[in-house]
């Protein structure tokens, strides 16, 4: 999550300092060029690999998740539960 966050960081520092300026500095459209492309690129894959992976981690927890309803009663394994000798 931390490197979603610095992407984002990235992309908006990137966006203002070809908007509104960030800290006295304006830019104007891909240049410095090709520096301003990749790094555009590189912080946009970033953040769509930290969102693709942790839709893959969801989906995976709720696939291994043991399903409860209100009816159902998961049976103690009494291997683990028997007293110990």
């Amino acid at each position: 999550m931390l490197a979603a966050a610095i992407a984002i960081g990235a992309l908006a520092g990137f966006a203002t300092s070809r908007t509104i300026g960030l800290f006295g500095f304006t830019e104007r459209g891909l240049q410095p060029a090709p520096q301003a492309l990749l790094s555009l690129i590189a912080e946009t894959l970033t953040l769509l690999t930290v969102v693709a992976w942790q839709a893959f981690e969801v989906r995976r927890n709720r696939r291994t998740r043991p399903y409860h309803d209100a009816t159902s009663r998961v049976r103690p394994d009494l291997r683990t539960m028997a007293p110990d000798r």
